[in-house]
């Protein structure tokens, strides 16, 4: 079966390794939430931002952006979405991040310490070197040239 949305595929990936998943009866539903969520209220909106001119409407989809950002911070429960533990929608809301300082938006400071959680992790940190990209906020904004 092919899979071909993001919060598809991000919650196939976290039944292969339940770790990648909250703990509690409820753990999977808080997931697909958040998943849910991510994809439609955050990833969105950045879709037309990437690609308009008109600066009214940019300027309305970083208000959105920020509003809805805001909300996932004050979901933020320890290093991650869920606590002590990484999970799939951990994920995806760097992801999300890393679009954030693409487009130079401004994201609310607690997600610094969560930022440098998730780039602390061994694969996380594989894959930056094997993409060569630069740790996120050291890529949002480079040291000026000298």
């Amino acid at each position: 079966m092919l899979r071909t949305e993001n919060a598809a595929i991000i919650d196939w990936i976290a039944g292969q390794s339940p770790i990648l998943i909250p703990d509690g009866r409820l753990g999977r539903t808080r997931h697909l939430q958040m998943l849910a969520f991510l994809s439609t209220e955050v990833q969105k909106p950045f879709i037309p931002l990437f690609f308009l001119e008109d600066e009214a409407e940019q300027s309305r989809l970083r208000e959105i952006l920020s509003q809805r950002f805001r909300w996932v911070a004050s979901r933020l429960e320890g290093d991650f979405l869920f606590g002590g533990r990484f999970t799939g929608a951990d994920a995806f809301l760097y992801v999300m991040l890393s679009w954030a300082a693409m487009v130079g938006l401004e994201t609310p400071g607690i997600f610094e310490a969560f930022v440098e959680a998730v780039e602390s992790r061994g694969a996380v940190k594989a894959v930056l070197a094997a993409e060569e990209l630069q740790p996120l906020y050291a890529a949002a904004s480079p040291l000026p040239a000298t």
